[in-house]
């Protein structure tokens, strides 16, 4: 028997066109290059038969409706843009989790040829939700979900790579046994470090601040909504709210020079923006914008001696049409 090995392991992902309807992600056109080991997890109902008999034992019980929990970090890197020819747009390689996230693509051609200003950008969306098909190839067993909604979260520390983690969900269905792919095509990208960020929060920028770490959160309420025609009682992954959160650390300032605590009190918003690094190229930038930011927990911590704050955040909408929290720019 030959052992099954963690490093061998691969996602493809790509969105459906219908819900559940399986499309197929290709390992030349939507291959994700993950880290360490993306984790799917059958979920079931387990239903105790609670029957009348002679005897005390139990029967055997039952697994009633069933969906897939999954969980996939890779690099923070850009490769979406729109530079390509007369303004085609390219988008990073965690598109079609930005899309099952509740987030809708919109592309700016660059105004002219080699210009190279062009950008895809995302945002949310309240209704028409997309959804994925994500195949898991671990060495040679395979698991394919559909109909997949997630969350998705982004970090990134000083001196290290950013990372990009997605938790959802997705419609079940049984594994099996494949070949593993042999040359999967991937975006050829390295990940810009965190080093030469613009960032901006109110009074705070990288010229008032040490900050060491920034990340936010889409964090998606997911349901797995049962169905009596679904082949395994669960007819949808359905997505009935969203939060967008962050949280950033940087050096600790006295009250009065810096208003942290006189923010969190009143809960002023600000306005925030975010580049992961000023000098990469041409669609390597990623900008996150918010326009109204308010500190919802400050807490001390310790960063080896130096005393640093940590400032829990909630992005908030400004219109009354909302879907406007956050934007997420690539170019």
């Amino acid at each position: 028997m030959t052992a099954l090995l963690m490093k061998k392991t691969l996602i493809t992902a790509k969105n459906e066109t219908t819900y559940g309807s399986a499309v197929v992600p290709t390992v030349s056109s939507n291959a994700l290059l993950c880290l360490e080991t993306p984790d799917i997890v059958p979920v079931g109902e387990f239903l105790e038969r609670k029957t009348c008999r002679s005897t005390l034992s139990p029967q055997v019980p039952v697994i009633g409706a069933k969906h897939y929990t999954f969980s996939i970090e890779t690099e923070w890197k850009g490769g979406g843009s729109c530079n390509v020819g007369s303004g085609v747009q390219t988008y990073p390689e965690i598109h079609p989790f930005l899309q099952a996230a509740g987030m809708e693509v919109s592309a700016t051609a660059q105004s002219s040829g080699g210009s190279l200003d062009g950008n895809v950008a995302y945002k949310p969306v309240s209704t028409g939700f997309e959804s994925c098909t994500i195949y898991f190839y671990f060495d040679g067993q395979f698991h394919k979900t559909k109909g997949a909604r997630n969350s998705i979260e982004f970090a990134v520390t000083a001196g290290d790579y950013g990372k990009i983690t997605v938790d959802g969900m997705g419609l079940y269905e049984g594994a099996s046994s494949v070949t593993f792919p042999s040359s999967p095509t991937f975006d050829g990208i390295s990940p810009p470090i965190g080093q030469a960020a613009s960032f901006a929060f109110g009074s705070l920028t990288c010229a008032s601040i040490v900050l060491t770490d920034f990340s936010f959160k889409i964090e998606n309420a997911l349901d797995p909504a049962k169905g009596l025609c679904a082949s395994e009682g669960v007819s949808e992954i359905s997505l009935t709210g969203r939060n967008v959160t962050g949280k950033l650390t940087f050096e600790t300032i006295v009250e009065g020079t810096e208003n942290t605590l006189d923010d969190w009190e009143n809960q002023t918003t600000h306005k925030m923006y975010f580049t992961n690094t000023v000098d990469a190229s041409a669609g390597q930038k990623c900008l996150i914008e918010a326009p109204a930011v308010t500190i919802t927990k400050p807490t001390y911590a310790d960063n080896n001696g130096r005393r640093m704050w940590e400032a829990e955040l909630q992005f908030n909408s400004t219109s009354a049409a909302g879907d406007d929290e956050i934007t997420i720019t690539y170019s």
